[in-house]
């Protein structure tokens, strides 16, 4: 059973990459679960000033909190001006200090998507899987992104698409498999695994 942490990359309410993080949590495998870090919006912009060890802004603190206990992460994101949403960023930006010890050493991690351009969303995955990998997350292999999202959904749900749920599938099957070949969740504290000397 693994248990995700979900970055949302667009804020609006009625978003399809919002209905999509819904229909990823709705065709999790048996006793898998996810959940949508709602508080993205609240967390203030990276600054050192702030990243004071035990003085950190209470949603900063939530935040690293989240990453650290999930068994992965999903981030489902539009495209903004051809890069990676500013809320996304900034939320690796948190999670990757203290350096070398940051929340997602080792987290797999997986990109998906939906966004009107016909590119599907090339140039926030090529800065997401370059960030991920910056911070020594452990990418998925593929990233799982539609261009074209309203003419795909016609106004369904994408969790009534079998298009889409095949895909969410194998995705889904991907991150397990990368989440079952992690070792034991990273002890940040010391730099090592968990239980390690």
């Amino acid at each position: 059973m693994s248990n995700y942490v979900i970055f949302l990359g667009s804020l609006r309410k009625e978003s399809t990459n919002r209905q999509l993080a819904e229909a990823f949590i709705h065709h999790l495998p048996e006793g898998d679960t996810a959940a949508v870090f709602e508080r993205l919006r609240e967390v203030p912009f990276y600054d050192e000033d702030l990243d004071v060890p035990g003085q950190e802004p209470e949603v900063v603190r939530e935040l690293r909190a989240a990453v650290h206990d999930a068994d992965g992460l999903v981030i489902i994101t539009p495209e903004h001006n051809h890069t990676a949403p500013a809320v996304i960023t900034n939320a690796i930006d948190w999670c990757s200090r203290p350096m070398g010890r940051g929340a997602l050493m080792r987290k797999p991690a997986l990109v998906l998507g939906f966004t009107p351009s016909p590119r599907a969303l090339s140039g926030a995955v090529t800065v997401l899987r370059e960030t991920l990998q910056t911070v020594q997350a452990r990418c998925v292999a593929t990233d799982y992104t539609w261009g074209d999202a309203y003419r795909l959904l016609d106004g369904r749900h994408p969790k009534d698409i079998d298009e889409v749920v095949g895909i969410l599938n194998k995705a889904q099957s991907e991150l397990a498999k990368l989440a079952a070949a992690t070792p034991q969740r990273f002890n940040h504290r010391s730099g090592g695994g968990v239980g390690s000397e």
